[in-house]
């Protein structure tokens, strides 16, 4: 397994990781781009992480190597 935070978000490091590692987890920031498609998503599930209640969704990512099957799960929370 690999995890890695948001400076690890780029083709190459996906590339070299998935060549060497059968899961991995890379942290994105915010992505502006997609915000829309995130907004849209009505399959949102409720979970706690590090004492924190959040909501994910899991989308298909095909942005560096479409043919590896990828996802990218976004959390979201509620400002309060």
């Amino acid at each position: 397994k690999f995890r890695a935070d948001c400076g690890s978000y780029s083709e190459d490091v996906v590339k070299v990781v998935s060549e060497h590692s059968e899961q991995f987890y890379l942290r994105a920031s915010n992505c502006q781009s997609r915000l829309e498609t995130f907004e849209k998503c009505k399959d949102w599930r409720p979970v706690e992480i590090n004492f924190e209640q959040l909501e994910v969704a899991s989308f298909d990512f095909d942005d560096f190597m479409p043919e590896a099957g990828f996802r990218l799960v976004v959390q979201r929370q509620e400002i309060k």
